[in-house]
């Protein structure tokens, strides 16, 4: 009995050890000098996927609730690290200014929580929506973790769905993960999302980005541009309406 629970003692802090060791890869990766052609192609790959899910005829996340998002983050190639199934990934967020336009994308990754096996496939991809701008003033100001207090809700699904009963916009955050070619809405928790500091000193310079200014104002939009065009495509809605605590 004793062997046994030991056996699976040293199974369980292997696992572990392993999944510390996967993380610090993937952050060494990260920070390991990247270049303005690693950027490019996260933005192509996010890009496609936008574009991909919201041509689709049905399964695609409704036009209403993306007119109307005041941020919008696609994450691609998320991975799930063994064994507590924690997510990993890299994407763009970008906000919607105060007419309606699209300001300038952010990098960023995301990490940690619980997203139960929504991304044991490899290549799955993770679209976050968010209805007002707080969210996003966050992630400016270092980090957004997904909890109680910022809740992120499973998306609906189809061009017709609804976004919450009898509200539209109920929920601060609407979430989809996409997997083999498959669109589903799910809830997160405790997923963390901070900015790529190394992407975007590498893609914008020195620029300062907070959570006044955003992006870098007349940066180089030149490997972003596939992103916005992107979103102005399928995303040309209104400008968001904000609360009490947005202005």
């Amino acid at each position: 009995m004793r062997r046994t629970l030991r056996l699976k003692t040293l199974v369980t802090v292997a696992a572990v050890v392993a999944a510390a060791i996967f993380y610090s890869v993937l952050l060494g990766q990260n920070r390991s000098g990247a270049s303005p052609s690693d950027e490019s192609a996260r933005t192509e790959n996010v890009a496609t996927v936008f574009g991909e899910i919201m041509r689709a005829l049905d399964e695609t996340i409704p036009s209403r609730l993306v007119n109307k998002a005041a941020g919008i983050a696609v994450i691609t190639r998320v991975v799930s690290v063994s064994p507590v199934g924690s997510p990993y990934g890299k994407g763009l967020v970008a906000q919607r200014n105060a007419d309606g336009s699209w300001a300038t994308p952010l990098f960023i990754e995301i990490r940690g929580g619980n997203v139960g096996r929504h991304f044991d496939a490899e290549d799955a991809d993770l679209i976050i929506i968010f209805t007002n701008r707080s969210g996003i003033v966050s992630i400016l100001k270092g980090k957004l973790t997904i909890g109680p207090h910022a809740s992120a809700a499973a998306g609906p699904i189809g061009r017709t769905a609804e976004a919450g009963a009898g509200n539209p916009l109920s929920s601060a955050m609407y979430s989809y993960s996409r997997s083999k070619g498959l669109l589903a809405g799910i809830a997160l928790s405790g997923v963390v999302i901070r900015l790529d500091d190394e992407a975007n000193k590498s893609v914008y310079g020195n620029n300062s980005i907070g959570p006044d200014t955003g992006a870098p104002s007349g940066a180089d939009l030149t490997i972003v541009q596939p992103f916005l065009d992107a979103l102005r495509k399928y995303a040309n809605g209104e400008a968001p309406r904000l609360n009490t605590r947005e202005r």
